[in-house]
């Protein structure tokens, strides 16, 4: 719906509900006006859009991504903007802009919550390859899984939020440039909204056949190595309460409730309730790492005292080859010079051979989960008060910021607490073998 005359009306009443979905009711002519005007509910929802992209070369080799995301009603006005409700005014991921006023109002509560975003990409390839004598493979699988909230946000030159019962805000902003105003004839929660994010990693590598033993030698079997990491969180998104040039006001005839929030006042902040709690929300973060490792085969290498000579030689001279360092590789031609001395000074030995049948095996494990507190902040250009009619003020893990003065008034107690933050971590390492031998001369 769309008005664009100046000082036009754009006016929806309903003797019972007004269900807007993903839609938009936009009043763009100057001093133009917006009026919602609901006997029952207002209710403002969202429509879901999906996307997916799968490419699937083969049952190793594919890349799928899906993503999903609550589009929300838009409501806009160049002047004021009215919202009533006789019950309740439900906003989801919903964006109301008033470049004059905005005024909500529900005789029973008001709820202005957030939508979801999510998206999903997995990414799985394998390559193979075959010698004469041996195979390898490489294989990757890469996945993430993202949910972010989009909130609701309510924003012009003055808003007032008012309810008859409950007010919740949660992951959203209401913001004004002058005065803003929340009051409530029960509760005020103004709290996070949950976000979670998920990876898995994975790399494996595979060899069979026969391979190089690393000195004069070579082994027959197979070896395998696999690494993986997982991690996930929980993460919250705050709501924002603020005022850029004038007052913010919560008044609440019951509970106050700020968790993990940010409430900014340009001039004074007042928050009032029977009890006022400001909170910490908490955030959490697990990651898993693994790494295993098993090789298994006969093993037909040089022994004796020249022969490890021999082998110590042609190893040397690999590493030196392989690094690009000049100094390092004249430390490791130096090493090669004294491995020939040592063959010729022992040049009486034998050389023997060395037969071996075994298998080994190690995999270790580290966890690590961390709980990080989310404080909450309220900020003052001028004062900030805070009165507790009935019982306590608790304030945990939150900021109070006042240019001028800070007033804290309690019935009862008045509480100021840290909030903790943790970290744990875990780690395990198991090995294993076992190999029999033979060696001649």
């Amino acid at each position: 719906m769309y008005v664009q005359n100046d000082k036009g009306e754009l006016t929806l009443a309903a003797g019972k509900d007004i269900n807007l979905t993903a839609s938009q009711v936009i009043n763009a002519g100057t001093d133009g006006t917006v009026r919602l005007s609901a006997g029952n509910n207002l209710n403002l929802t969202t429509l879901t859009t999906t996307e997916t992209l799968n490419s699937d070369w083969d049952s190793n080799n594919y890349r799928h991504y899906s993503a999903r995301e609550d589009i929300g009603s838009q409501i806009v006005a160049n002047g004021q903007i009215t919202l009533r409700a006789g019950q309740d005014l439900n906003a989801v991921a919903a964006s109301i802009t008033a470049q004059q006023g905005l005024q909500a109002q529900a005789g029973n509560d008001i709820n202005l919550l957030s939508g979801q975003s999510a998206y999903s990409l997995t990414e799985h390839s394998k390559q193979s390859s075959r010698g004469l004598f041996s195979a390898q493979s490489s294989e990757r699988h890469d996945s993430i899984q993202d949910q972010a909230a989009t909130g609701s946000t309510f924003s012009g030159d003055s808003v007032a939020l008012n309810a008859g019962n409950d007010l919740r805000i949660s992951g959203g902003a209401v913001a004004g440039t002058q005065d803003v105003a929340l009051t409530a004839g029960r509760d005020i929660t103004v709290v996070t909204a949950r976000e979670n994010h998920q990876e898995t990693h994975l790399r494996e590598e595979k060899k069979s056949g026969l391979m190089g033993s690393g000195g004069i030698g070579f082994s027959i079997g197979q070896a395998s190595r696999k690494r993986t990491t997982d991690s996930e969180g929980d993460s919250e998104k705050a709501s924002t309460i603020g005022s850029e040039r004038g007052d913010a006001t919560l008044i609440a005839g019951n509970a106050l409730t700020i968790r993990g929030s940010d409430v900014v006042a340009g001039q004074d902040l007042t928050l009032r309730g029977k009890a006022v709690t400001i909170s910490a929300a908490q955030s959490r973060q697990t990651q898993r790492q693994t790494d295993e490792q098993k090789q298994s085969g006969l093993t037909l290498a040089l022994s004796g005292t020249v022969g490890s000579a021999l082998n110590t030689a042609v190893q040397t001279a690999q590493t030196a080859k392989s690094t690009e360092d000049d100094r390092l590789q004249a430390l490791q031609a130096g090493r090669l010079a004294e491995a020939e001395g040592d063959k010729d000074a022992n040049n009486n030995n034998v050389v023997g051979v060395s037969i071996s049948l075994g298998s080994q095996s190690s995999k270790s494990e580290q966890t690590t989960e961390q709980h990080i507190a989310q404080g909450s902040s309220l900020n003052a250009g001028r004062n900030l008060a805070m009165t507790a009619t009935g019982d306590d003020i608790l304030v945990q893990g939150g900021e109070l910021r006042a240019a001028q003065d800070v007033t804290l008034n309690a019935a009862r107690d008045i509480n100021l607490l840290s909030a903790q933050n943790s970290q744990h971590t875990q780690g395990s390492n198991q090995s294993k073998g076992g190999s029999i031998g033979l060696s001649l001369g």
